[in-house]
């Protein structure tokens, strides 16, 4: 931006010897770029956000979560995969869900309100944790 405001004298001098044929078109590109991508900058901006900013993905899917005694499924529209009990390297719960880890940054999330039966789902899924996974789960003990 600030090439632009600084090239504009020297635009103005140009253009005073000769007109289009003595102004350095690399020149004018080079400090009009700054310009003309500010001003495009604020209308696609507003399209973007009126039409609903970022496409949808995975993230925003609903996501079935099934876990049994070869290990835990999750599938949404995008995605699909399968971890073995083998795999993980920890299962943890909180008040609210549980979390079951492949590696320190990936995990499975299946919260709590989404088990069918309630506090049976949660008491089941507590024992097959702790049995598939011995220390390496960290439940809580109501």
């Amino acid at each position: 931006m600030i090439a632009a405001l600084n090239g504009g004298p020297l635009f103005v001098r140009q253009w005073e010897r000769g007109g289009w044929e003595a102004v350095d078109v690399g020149f004018l590109a080079w400090t009009l770029a700054p310009v003309v991508l500010a001003a495009l900058l604020v209308p696609v901006s507003a399209l973007w956000l009126a039409y609903g900013g970022a496409p949808r993905g995975a993230a925003d899917d609903e996501q079935l979560v099934s876990i049994g005694h070869d290990g835990v499924r999750a599938s949404t529209r995008l995605f699909g995969g399968e971890l073995r009990w083998g795999e993980v390297t920890k299962a943890v719960e909180t008040p609210d869900f549980f979390l079951v880890f492949r590696s320190r940054v990936q995990a499975f999330y299946l919260p709590k309100r989404a088990l069918v039966a309630g506090d049976a789902d949660v008491m089941a899924l507590r024992e097959m944790l702790r049995a598939q996974l011995g220390g390496r789960a960290e439940l809580r003990r109501d």
